[in-house]
């Protein structure tokens, strides 16, 4: 089904905006740009960076699947498009030449990562080649291993001619994938779209214990990144070698605790809990620390641990790492922080770590 333009300014409010109507992102579109191009030009890609590391995951699927592939995926992964159309056709006639008491199937339902592959080349002729070839049916189609569509496949090459070709043959955006995470999920992580806190933190204050003058005052979020060197970093943020891990290192989610996400979930994804909580320097020897501006119940949420998903191998300083569910892979609240990384450890700990697998990621709450 055709997605109509009512349904991409509803996407693009949802996604782009916090669902606030009067964002002025509205009412800075040009009058002529259709809202599926408006919202597609509104997300910043770095596609220099996204054409490297398309050449190294077509290379890695090479060297890692290898005898694996069949002749066709072979054949898109190597970009050659006018072979492409001769294997095509010859797997088509061979179909038509089968045994009439057998139902016939589809060339590609044979193949059916070659949509996700050709993506992956960035080589819009070749996709362009598939979808007249029947392959419309593979275009929302969710990768076995990872869960990824095709258009989660452009948009981590960062390809915006092939992000706006899937979108014209109505490629789904919303379509989730086995991390329960769609492409403006991993927009956001990527920092490809601003979350709600990028763009209104200059609003934003934190409480602050001033000792001198024995009073709790407001610090401006943007003093705070200054003070102690960081981004401002309430949720979550990632860099390609994440994704990478996600794409070759066969991760799965282990089953789900319910009754732990429908007690938190709803909570975290209102607020950080950054709020609730009053900075104050406690010494020179420990530096700063968190204390409480309201009574918590045992097993109260109290504030997410913000930062960034990196390789662990990139890290030299461990004091503000927690460790994730991906061996190799780490959260890192060094130069990305909030609160939640300005707890102290203590020998009579009165918090703990929980996480939940939500959105592509462990969200660590303390």
């Amino acid at each position: 089904m055709k997605v109509t333009s009512p349904d991409w300014y509803r996407l693009f409010v949802k996604e782009l905006c916090e669902n606030n109507s009067h964002d002025i992102l509205i009412s800075q579109k040009p009058a002529p740009l259709n809202w599926s191009y408006y919202f597609l030009d509104c997300i910043k890609l770095n596609e220099e960076l996204g054409w490297t590391f398309s050449k190294r995951w077509v290379s890695e699927n090479l060297r890692i699947l290898g005898e694996q592939l069949s002749l066709l995926e072979e054949l898109i992964l190597d970009g050659d498009t006018d072979t492409v159309l001769f294997q095509i056709q010859k797997e088509e006639s061979i179909t038509a030449d089968s045994d009439d008491d057998v139902p016939m199937v589809p060339y590609y339902e044979n193949h059916k990562t070659i949509l996700h592959y050709a993506v992956l080349t960035g080589n819009v002729a070749m996709v362009s080649l598939l979808l007249s070839k029947g392959c419309n049916a593979l275009l929302n189609r969710n990768d076995y291993i990872t869960g990824f569509t095709p258009f989660h496949i452009a948009l981590f090459t960062q390809n915006k001619k092939m992000l706006w070709h899937l979108i014209r043959n109505n490629a789904d955006i919303t379509t989730l994938d086995k991390f329960n995470a769609t492409t403006m999920d991993y927009a956001r992580l990527l920092g490809n779209i601003p979350d709600k806190f990028d763009r209104t933190k200059h609003q934003k204050y934190l409480k602050l214990y001033d000792k001198d003058k024995n009073q709790i005052t407001n610090l401006p979020v943007i003093e705070f990144e200054k003070i102690f060197n960081v981004q401002w970093t309430p949720y979550l943020k990632c860099d390609f070698y994440y994704i990478e891990e996600l794409l070759f290192s066969g991760f799965s989610v282990e089953e789900k605790d319910m009754e732990f996400r429908s007690k938190y979930m709803d909570i975290i994804e209102q607020s950080s809990g950054d709020e609730n909580l009053i900075l104050s320097k406690i010494d020179d020897t420990i530096g700063y620390g968190v204390f409480s501006n309201k009574d918590y119940n045992e097993g109260d949420f109290i504030v997410r641990y913000g930062g960034f998903i990196t390789k662990e191998s990139k890290i030299s300083n461990r004091s503000y790492c927690m460790t994730s569910g991906i061996e190799g892979v780490i959260l890192d609240a060094t130069k990305y922080r909030n609160l939640g990384g300005m707890i102290n450890h203590s020998i009579i700990p009165n918090a703990e770590a929980k996480c939940i697998f939500e959105k592509v990621w462990n969200n660590l709450l303390l």
